[in-house]
């Protein structure tokens, strides 16, 4: 927090005491809320925050899959998880999808169906006015079956978002070494969502299907409760401190007049 100080002549002094008084009450209030760590800011925050959550594929996209685990199926359900999270502490969120169906029929723009299903997604970050955009997916890596772990990705021109990314990494590690899987640093991506998105996003890999332990638990309801809390306390954490760089004005009178 910056601290500036104002200097006011005696000559000043009436129409000073009334403006010192509010914007010290204004003081007080900050620090009430910046201090208090544990109390979320709602009258800040929610209003001006409105978090995009974009499950991966769906419809006839499926993502990566087994015979048993599909992939936008879990990336959906950990989105709706996210979601409630978000709802729990009054924050506006939007899913771009909150079903089974991809999203290409809401894009103008000719192209492949892949394509035309991102600018259906980055049509509704427009329309939404979103703040931050979390795209929700699962990674795969056949060649070894070894590797486990969440990864965030980011777009490496944009320096809000790779703090977003470090921030909700942090977070995931923490679950990660909880249920001893590999931990991971953020890694930039050059994606066409978080490119032409012209918000601050991440990418959020929850795990990798092709190990068989991580797929079994990115299956079960309380891992993915973990996972969402974890992502959510990294959303928090990354506008708040954000919030923290806000300056207030501190007058001091200091008399001129002998």
């Amino acid at each position: 927090m910056k601290i500036r100080i104002l200097i006011i002549s005696k000559r000043m002094l009436l129409a000073s005491l009334l403006c010192t008084a509010i914007l010290f009450v204004n003081a007080g209030l900050y620090i009430h809320r910046h201090l208090i760590i544990s109390s979320f800011k709602e009258d800040s925050f929610s209003k001006k925050t409105i978090i995009i959550i974009d499950p991966g594929h769906g419809g006839i996209d499926t993502g990566t899959k087994t015979k048993d685990f599909i992939e936008k199926e879990i990336n959906l359900s950990v989105g709706k998880k996210i979601q409630r999270n978000l709802n729990d502490l009054r924050v506006k969120s939007i899913l771009t999808r909150e079903g089974d169906y991809s999203l290409e029929q809401m894009s103008l723009k000719e192209g492949s169906r892949h394509i035309r299903d991102l600018e259906g997604r980055l049509s509704i970050i427009r329309k939404e006015e979103g703040s931050l955009l979390l795209s929700v997916h699962i990674n795969s890596e056949p060649r070894d079956p070894q590797v486990t772990g969440a990864i965030v990705y980011y777009y490496e021109r944009d320096a809000e978002s790779q703090k977003l990314a470090e921030t909700i990494q942090n977070h995931l590690n923490c679950v990660m070494k909880q249920y001893h899987l590999q931990e991971h640093k953020p890694r930039q991506g050059d994606y066409y969502l978080l490119r032409e998105g012209e918000i601050p996003g991440v990418i959020v890999e929850l795990g990798f299907i092709t190990n068989q332990r991580e797929r079994e638990l990115l299956k079960k309801e309380e891992y993915q409760v973990e996972i969402a809390k974890a992502i959510v306390s990294g959303i928090k954490e990354h506008i708040m401190e954000d919030e923290k760089t806000e300056a207030i004005d501190i007058p001091v009178i200091i008399s001129d007049e002998q």
